[in-house]
């Protein structure tokens, strides 16, 4: 049992994210034809890069890709590089700026709320009571707790639920990615315990 969860700590704490792959073709899109540096990335690619990338607790991610010695192209793997640096920096940036339009909009929203309520209030300390006022206040009232309670739920709801995936693109766009030939990776695997190899759906792509 401490065996196991000294593995499991130490899976956790271990930067490296290692991806077998038969050939380039295996990141991007089957259904897009177009050269590599316009190409879009596999839906499957990016699923099982965010799943492991969740099961790491380090802040620095290490994406590996292993390919068979006889696919190398140091040209490719230059434009996957640049193409996976700048899809994850510009996902982490759309969201940084949502983020922020959802925070400036909840603060509007709660200070205006709040203000009115206060307002509210001040007018009912005056004691004038007349039709005009109590239907205003009857009016108003609402619409001052509605627009406090929805600006609270913008700032720590929406907020909350954009910061999951802006942690693990922030994560991605800073993360070291390099390329390795079957026989370097035979190499490793001789002075380590051997991984567990996962085949996925499309039969190409593999997570070690």
């Amino acid at each position: 049992m401490i065996q196991e969860t000294e593995e499991a700590r130490k899976f956790l704490e271990d930067p490296e994210i290692c991806i077998w792959i038969d050939r380039y073709d295996d990141v991007f899109s089957e259904f897009d034809s177009r050269p590599f540096s316009d190409r879009a990335l596999s839906d499957d690619f990016l699923r099982e890069v965010r799943k492991m990338a969740g099961e790491k607790s380090s802040d620095h991610i290490v994406l590996k890709f292993n390919v068979l010695d006889g696919e190398r192209s140091e040209e490719s793997e230059a434009i996957i590089i640049n193409n996976l640096n700048h899809y994850f920096q510009n996902i982490a940036d759309a969201l940084k700026a949502e983020q922020r339009l959802a925070l400036k909009q909840g603060y509007m929203l709660l200070g205006t709320g709040f203000t009115l309520i206060i307002s509210l209030f001040y007018v009912t300390t005056l004691h004038i009571s007349t039709a005009y006022t109590h239907g205003l206040n009857l009016m108003l009232e609402p619409v001052g707790w509605f627009m406090t309670w929805t600006g609270l739920d913008s700032v720590f709801q929406i907020a909350k639920k954009s910061s999951a995936a802006l942690d693990f693109n922030s994560k991605m766009a800073e993360a070291k990615i390099k390329f390795n030939s079957l026989e370097e990776t035979q190499t490793l695997n001789a002075e380590k315990a051997q991984k567990t190899v996962i085949p996925i759906d499309n039969n190409n792509l593999r997570v070690a």
